[in-house]
C-alpha cells in the first residue's frame, strides 16, 4: 500500500447515509472500474458521467427556469438531450410521466434548493434508501458539487501519472506531457480538497491498491458509505496487476523524466517515486508545441485520423497552450 500522510486511515462513519456519492479521478485513472466495484452493492447507482447535475447548474445560475411551467420544461428537456447525446448513455433520469416533472416544478418553487432538485429527480430512478450519484472527471465539476452537496461524500482515485500518460496514449493517441500538466492539476485539486475536508467527505483509493487488493479496497469503501459488504460479495472482472508498471516498457527514460519534472512535487505528495527526475521543472512551451504537431503529423501519417479531425486538433492548438499556461498558473481552490 503506497504510503500517504494519514488519508488512508479512516472511521465508519453513521448508516444513515443515502447520497449522494460521487467518483472523482483523471481519464484513465480507474474511474470505470472502480464504477462498476461500487456499483455492485445492491442498495448504490452511479451514473457514467452525467451531464445532467454539471448543466443544469449552469443554467440555474443564469437563468430563472421556474418562471413557469413551460420554461421549466424547457430546462428540463435541454437535460434530456445533453443525457441522451452522451456516448454510450441511457438515460434514466426523464422517463417518468408528466406529473411527476409537475410535482418536481411545483416542489422546486417551493424550496428553490438546487440541491433538493437533483436529489429528487436522481432518486426517482433508483429504488427507495438507494444512494445515488454520478462518475466525473471535471475537476471543476468536483468544486462545484462539494459547495452545493454539502452532505455529499467523495471517492477519489488517484493512478500514478506514468501509467495515466501511457495508458491515455495508448487508449486515444493523447499526448504525454499534456497528460502530465492535467494529472498535476487535477493533483494539487486533490490535496487542496483532502486538506479542507479530511476522511469526512473525501476518500483517497489509489489505483494500485485498488488492483492488487480489490477485497481490501471494497471493505474500505462499504465502510465509507455506511454499508455493509455482502456475504456473497465478488469481483467479476478484477483488473490485471501488470497494469500497475506496464509504464516501464512502453515509455522511454527521457519520456518519463520530462513527465516526473512536470509532476514531481505532486507525485512525492502521493507517494509515488520519480525515477529519472530530480527537481520539478515546467516543460518549455516551444518544445511542447512542437511535440502536439509532430504527434498529429505522425498520426495522420499512419492514417488514424481523418483529415478533418487534424484540422480540427491544429486548431486546438492554441487552447491547449492557453490550457497549460493556466494549469502551470493554478492555485489552490
Amino acid at each position: 500500500m503506497i504510503a500517504n500522510k494519514n488519508y488512508h486511515n479512516f472511521e465508519v462513519l453513521d448508516k444513515s447515509f443515502n447520497g449522494p456519492l460521487f467518483i472523482f479521478g483523471t481519464a484513465r485513472s480507474g474511474t470505470t472500474y472502480l464504477r462498476r466495484l461500487v456499483n455492485s452493492f445492491p442498495n448504490v447507482f452511479l451514473m457514467y458521467e452525467s451531464p445532467t447535475i454539471r448543466l443544469a447548474h449552469a443554467i440555474y445560475q443564469k437563468e430563472d427556469i421556474l418562471k413557469d411551467r413551460t420554461v421549466f420544461q424547457r430546462f428540463l428537456d435541454r437535460l434530456e438531450t445533453c443525457e441522451r447525446n452522451m456516448a454510450g448513455q441511457s438515460s434514466v433520469l426523464f422517463t417518468q410521466p408528466v406529473k411527476f416533472y409537475d410535482h418536481l416544478y411545483d416542489s422546486f418553487c417551493d424550496h428553490r434548493d438546487f440541491s433538493a432538485f437533483c436529489r429528487e429527480l436522481f432518486s426517482v430512478s433508483v429504488n427507495p434508501g438507494c444512494i445515488w450519484g454520478n462518475k466525473l472527471l471535471d475537476r471543476e465539476e468536483l468544486k462545484m458539487l462539494m459547495d452545493v452537496f454539502i452532505h455529499a461524500r467523495f471517492i477519489v482515485i488517484i493512478r500514478d501519472v506514468r501509467s495515466v500518460a501511457h495508458s491515455t496514449h495508448e487508449f486515444s493517441g493523447g499526448n504525454y506531457l499534456t497528460t502530465a500538466l492535467l494529472w498535476a492539476d487535477a493533483a494539487r485539486v486533490v490535496q487542496s480538497v483532502l486538506d479542507r475536508n479530511g476522511d469526512q467527505r473525501v476518500m483517497l483509493l489509489h489505483y494500485e491498491d485498488l488492483v492488487r487488493d480489490s477485497k481490501l479496497a471494497i471493505e474500505r469503501i462499504a465502510s465509507f458509505i455506511g454499508l455493509p459488504l455482502p456475504s456473497d460479495f465478488s469481483i467479476a472482472d478484477k483488473a490485471h496487476t501488470k497494469s500497475i508498471e506496464k509504464w516501464r516498457n512502453h515509455l522511454a527514460p527521457r519520456q518519463i523524466g520530462e513527465i516526473e519534472e512536470i509532476c514531481f512535487n505532486e507525485m512525492k505528495h502521493f507517494g509515488y517515486s520519480p525515477e529519472f527526475a530530480e527537481v520539478p521543472r515546467k516543460p518549455n512551451q516551444l518544445r511542447l508545441f512542437l511535440s502536439l504537431v509532430l504527434h498529429m503529423k505522425g498520426r495522420l501519417t499512419k492514417g488514424r485520423v481523418r483529415f478533418t479531425r487534424l484540422l480540427f486538433n491544429y486548431k486546438s492548438l492554441t487552447t491547449y497552450l492557453k490550457l497549460h499556461k493556466k494549469i502551470a498558473s493554478i492555485k489552490k481552490f
